[in-house]
């Protein structure tokens, strides 16, 4: 695990500045096999949701349409082919499996 236990369970939030009254909370953990992302979007429908992942420096877009987006760098290289998401309760989950590149190099 790239990041120590303690901060598996701390949240940050994102959003518009707070006039606008649309802030949102965020959480990344990491699995054996997967990175989770964690969103709290409550009163947010799936079809007001764009997630996009940016191959060029792994990353995951979040854009919440009017209201918010948030880019998360990843910790660990993932495949892009078998990344899911979830909207429940108002928590968007995204699982990224990591992408297991580790190979033993013959030498010739």
């Amino acid at each position: 695990m790239i990041y120590p236990k303690i901060f598996s369970d701390v949240a940050y939030t994102f959003g518009l500045p707070s006039h606008t009254g649309h802030s949102y909370w965020w959480k990344m953990s990491e699995e054996e096999d997967s990175i989770i992302l964690e969103f709290g979007l409550p009163g947010i429908k799936e079809d007001e949701i764009e997630i996009k992942y940016k191959s060029e420096n792994g990353s995951i877009r979040l854009f919440v349409k009017d209201k918010a987006e948030k880019e998360v760098l990843l910790s660990r290289q993932v495949d892009p082919d078998k990344i899911e998401a979830s909207l429940e309760l108002g928590i968007l989950s995204i699982k990224a499996p990591i992408l297991n590149t580790d190979r033993i190099i013959e030498i010739k």
